[in-house]
């Protein structure tokens, strides 16, 4: 490890992570509430104190119903980390596909949103490319006061090399999530080139791990922080890592 890169470990953060599959049984992230327990004990040690279990949802589906059951889990979830002593605040957020009508499910469930504050939810493309119909959703949220958050755009086949796309999506107010585990390479080396060059042309708003499984820990914000720093600095990476993230949550 280099100097700077101790440096910058040995950084006191408070990290706020906005994407996670920490709830189990809901979709591809933890199995069990044991999982769960260790996702968030882990991530604790690591220095996040928010975090934001963010399913995957679509909204042509019973969105409503898996938010339940989420609101739920998440219940049970907070009970035990409280019996353990793991102290790490857990929020409930989504993953949301980007489809038709998002102005107006939302609505009707304010649970889409991180938080369920209303104002801002966390947005996946599709991994293929971006939809015919992607401006026009965007726009519906924008004007009904939802902010969208773009969550891993460096992933995204369309996105990954071209970037003006994602450049008309910033400059009408779109914040970017960009993953963790981008950066450290764990997605190949065209996703990892990718997010290095979001980050020297300015693009990118909040990081988070985007965690699946306990055994995920290189995902780590803490992990990933060094190398984000050395691109954009150290106050734009607190600000990335901690700051902004945290104002999100507690919008």
């Amino acid at each position: 490890m280099s100097i700077l890169s101790r440096f910058f470990s040995a950084e006191k953060i408070d990290y706020a992570d906005i994407h996670s599959h920490l709830l189990y049984g809901i979709d591809d992230g933890a199995k069990s509430l044991d999982e769960s327990v260790e996702m968030a004990r882990r991530a604790a040690k690591d220095g996040v104190t928010r975090m934001v279990a963010t399913p995957h949802v679509s909204t042509e589906t019973s969105a409503g119903d898996l938010l339940n059951e989420a609101s739920e889990r998440l219940g049970i979830l907070k009970e035990r980390l409280a019996e353990e002593g793991i102290g790490i605040e857990v929020v409930l957020g989504a993953e949301v596909s980007l489809e038709l009508g998002l102005a107006d499910a939302v609505k009707t469930e304010r649970r889409l949103t991180i938080g369920g504050n209303g104002r801002y939810m966390l947005v996946e493309m599709p991994a293929y490319g971006i939809p015919v119909f992607a401006e026009k959703v965007v726009f519906e949220l924008l004007a009904s006061g939802v902010i969208p958050v773009w969550a891993h755009p460096e992933r995204c086949a369309e996105t990954a090399e071209d970037h003006e796309f994602v450049r008309r999506f910033v400059a009408n107010g779109v914040l970017l999530q960009l993953n963790s585990g981008s950066l450290l390479g764990l997605y190949g080396q065209r996703t990892r080139q990718s997010v290095k060059k979001m980050l020297a042309n300015g693009l990118g708003d909040v990081m988070a791990s985007d965690i699946h499984h306990a055994s995920d820990t290189r995902r780590f914000l803490s992990a990933a922080f060094p190398k984000l720093a050395r691109i954009v600095g150290r106050e734009k990476a607190v600000d990335m890592c901690s700051a902004m993230p945290a104002k999100i949550v507690g919008c």
